[in-house]
């Protein structure tokens, strides 16, 4: 079986089928066309997305591609997009259909993907064929064949299938991907004007005798480097200093459009490239400083974005015009995009730049064979090349000295440039490259986005495998002005932001439990937390499961701790239980806690998985290979009636309560729930359970569940018989017990009188006075 995946070719056998479904109903002329037309839409296409259609749907697209190609004048482009209806068309799809027919330039396929993807649309089929075609006058089709037929001039002709559309939005679509198709027109049918354009202004450069000979040179090298493909011309415009009445820098601030000099997409002189340049030709301060200073050449990012090749904020290269006397009289605007492979060339052999690192270096003092030398220039080397062409010196050096010192110390690091027109802010941010993910970044962009009070309008990562660091290149739009920002600030924030829930753990380690233990616990909990529990708990939470989790370890024994959730009402409760090992069976716990007047809301298990430490000595310092496995069980609770819990008065108790009815000291029962009914402890408790079981083997003709919700029912009676039997009989209170008992009896009597219930208020009594009769005990003994 051959691999559908190699070829791109699709089989003879497919296009048969294809064909035979398209032709029967036409005559032999018409079929031959279409049968012709056919092998030429999906010959490129590979042969899984052929197939992924039955014969007749495919042949009714290539069939309406035709059909919109039939009448088409030169200069013209024909797009249409529609939702194919097999009732309607006679085919169908699952997808919108575009269709465009065009004269072929470059930029096509690409500006048209591009308008797609900002319209957040993916496309599902493209087949673009070139084909050479004959028309008469009024643009009907004679003849076509292959691209390279002689004779014919070449079309390109679109079939894409795309994101179902809303058929109210098709319109609108279709609209835009006319303005694309318009723009790269515009652009193509200008490109040989515009280079011209280019060249003149090199040459015009040769009058600025008031400049440097060597600059001079450079910045002309550069608009030739610009022209040997490495800039991709859009549009032109050409400037007058509306007053400069020949008197060198005496611009007045404006400026007027040199009639006939706009071209390409900047032929409408509606079309602004900057927001900030008012329509009526007042010159704003930083292109006013340009005019009067002694620089040739000024490079900054438009305000528009590209539509032609690539969807990106355009380059602008403002070139000096100059008079015969050297005096500056006027500008040339060129808006484009650099290429690909200006991007790529070093910047050593790039004019304008290569001079700029020269005298960076030179401003270093490092000598470019050293090390130091050399680790600058990689980072030069590296730098965004829109930033090295923007940044002024003075800052360049600063900032590329910043960077070395992080290749030192890897950290969280911020570098902004604020660009030549006041719109536009660069932020450098480098940060950690085992911390970056598109998470991250995008938590970045909200913290500059508050900071700045602007908008993200782009970003570019680069993650270089030889750096321990990952950088973003953020490019924020500003309205309303540039305000003053301390940097350091920012700089913390973002710090702070990239810090990993493993970074806060240790920072959280170290500080309660010291420098020398805290990276021990660390090093072991690095890994030791799975998602799950990252993103219930923070890591202060942690550092006390740790604690709890080395107690597991060391003692085996069940750990345990009450709390209660940030978000959780008075009568709301949390329950961690920790044990080594093994996990806690969810129908041994159900019983215990709803004995103790708890209900479970829910529960959330995780698995804590820390380093054993050397020779099984869990809290050593030092990290082997092998995993303890300790089983942390979370419980939503809340109390059965609603009551609201004190649970700093109640924790202690609960916890060894629930300790000592887990591991079988206590019974489970009712009786339990007077912990936090009433916060007695445990053995009070177990005092109380006593006399129950005394008073039934007496006769009494109560249950025990009755008994229960007698004492349950009224926690402080119940609260005042345990503290009644302690104060008699404690023999470390002695001095006064009379006394307090006699007090303590009046209390429960004035109590029981508000007891409604005639049964409680019986059993009560015989508790109390089962209490009274009581002449000694063994409840002291430990």
């Amino acid at each position: 079986m051959p691999d559908e995946t190699a070829p791109r070719e699709t089989g003879g056998d497919l296009l048969a089928e294809i064909v035979a479904a398209a032709t029967p109903r036409l005559d032999a002329d018409r079929s031959r066309e279409l049968e012709a037309f056919i092998h030429t839409l999906f010959a490129g296409v590979p042969r899984r997305d052929v197939a992924a259609a039955s014969p007749a749907d495919r042949a009714g697209a290539a069939q309406a591609l035709f059909e919109a190609a039939r009448q088409r004048r030169p200069g013209q482009a024909i797009v249409q997009a529609f939702n194919s209806v097999a009732t309607k068309q006679g085919w169908s799809s699952p997808h919108t259909v575009i269709l465009a027919i065009n004269d072929d330039m470059p930029f096509l396929v690409d500006s048209l993907m591009a308008e797609l993807v900002r319209h957040e649309i993916a496309v599902h089929l493209l087949a673009h064929p070139i084909v050479a075609v004959q028309r008469d006058g009024a643009g009907n089709l004679q003849a076509f064949g292959p691209a390279n037929a002689p004779g014919g001039k070449r079309e390109s002709m679109m079939y894409v299938e795309i994101d179902r559309q809303p058929a109210d939005a098709l319109d609108g679509l279709r609209r835009d991907l006319l303005r694309v198709l318009g723009e790269v027109r515009e652009a193509v049918d200008d490109w040989q004007a515009m280079r011209g354009a280019l060249a003149a202004a090199s040459d015009g450069l040769v009058q600025a005798r008031q400049a440097d000979p060597a600059e001079i040179d450079e910045a002309r090298a550069f608009l030739d480097w610009l022209a040997d493909h490495h800039f991709t011309l859009l549009g032109y415009r050409r400037y007058r200093y509306a007053d400069a009445g020949g008197h060198p820098g005496a611009t007045g601030g404006a400026y007027a459009l040199v009639p006939g000099s706009a071209s390409g997409i900047l032929r409408d002189e509606h079309v602004a490239l900057f927001e900030s340049l008012a329509a009526d030709g007042v010159m704003p301060g930083e292109i006013s400083t340009f005019a009067e200073g002694p620089e040739l050449l000024l490079i900054v990012k438009a305000d528009r974005i590209a539509v032609v090749h690539r969807r990106a904020a355009m380059d602008v290269i403002v070139v000096k015009e100059v008079d015969a006397d050297g005096r500056a009289v006027g500008e040339h605007r060129f808006a484009g995009l650099f290429t690909s492979s200006a991007y790529y060339s070093s910047p050593r052999f790039i004019p304008l730049l290569r001079r700029k690192l020269d005298r960076l270096l030179a401003a270093t003092g490092f000598d470019a064979a050293s090390h130091d030398g050399k680790a600058v220039l990689a980072v030069l080397e590296s730098f965004p090349r829109d930033e090295l062409f923007q940044y002024e010196e003075a800052a360049l050096l600063q900032t590329a000295l910043g960077i070395l010192r992080l290749q030192e110390r890897p950290r969280t690091a911020l570098f902004v440039r604020q660009d030549a027109l006041g719109r536009y802010l660069s932020c450098l941010v480098y940060t950690p490259r085992d911390r970056y993910d598109s998470a991250l970044r995008q938590r970045f962009a909200q913290v500059l986005e508050n900071a700045f009070g602007g908008k993200v309008v782009a970003y570019s990562p680069m993650l270089a495998e030889d750096s321990p660091l990952a950088r973003v290149l953020f490019t924020l739009r500003v309205t309303g002005g540039i305000k003053p920002w301390h940097q350091e600030e920012i700089e913390a924030r973002l710090a702070e932001t990239a810090r990993t829930w493993r970074d806060r753990l240790r920072a959280a380690l170290v500080q309660s439990k010291g420098e020398q233990r805290g990276l021990d616990l660390a090093r072991r909990y690095a890994r030791a937390f799975h998602a799950g529990y990252q993103e219930a708990d923070d890591p202060v939470a942690a550092v006390s499961d740790i604690e709890r989790a080395e107690h597991a370890l060391g003692s085996g024994k069940l750990q345990i701790e009450l709390y209660r959730h940030p978000h959780q009402d008075k009568h709301g409760l949390g329950l961690k239980l920790l044990r080594a090992d093994a996990p806690i069976p969810l129908s041994d716990v159900l019983p215990v806690l709803e004995n103790m007047g708890l209900r479970v809301i829910a529960e959330v298990p995780h698995l804590i998985e820390p380093l054993k430490a050397p020779n099984g000595a869990h809290g050593g310092a030092g990290a082997g290979v092998e995993q303890a496995k300790i089983y942390l069980h979370d419980f939503w609770l809340e109390t059965m009636d609603h009551s609201p819990v004190d649970l700093d008065a109640v924790k202690s108790n609960f916890q060894t309560a629930f300790d000592r009815a887990w591991s079988g000291d206590m019974e489970s029962d009712r009786f339990n729930r007077l912990v936090l009914g009433a916060g007695l402890q445990w053995r009070e408790i177990a005092l109380l359970r006593l006399f129950c079981k005394y008073l039934r083997q007496a006769g009494i003709a109560f249950s025990q569940n009755y008994m229960e919700d007698a004492l349950n029912g009224n926690p402080q009676i119940a609260s005042l018989l345990a503290r009644r039997f302690i104060v008699r009989f404690d023999p470390d209170k002695q001095d006064g017990a009379e006394e307090k008992c006699a007090e303590l009896d009046r209390e429960i009597l004035a109590a029981l009188d508000k007891v409604t219930s005639l049964d409680q208020d019986r059993i009560l009594r015989r508790f109390l006075n089962a209490v009274q009769c009581s002449l000694r005990t063994n409840f002291f003994q430990t």
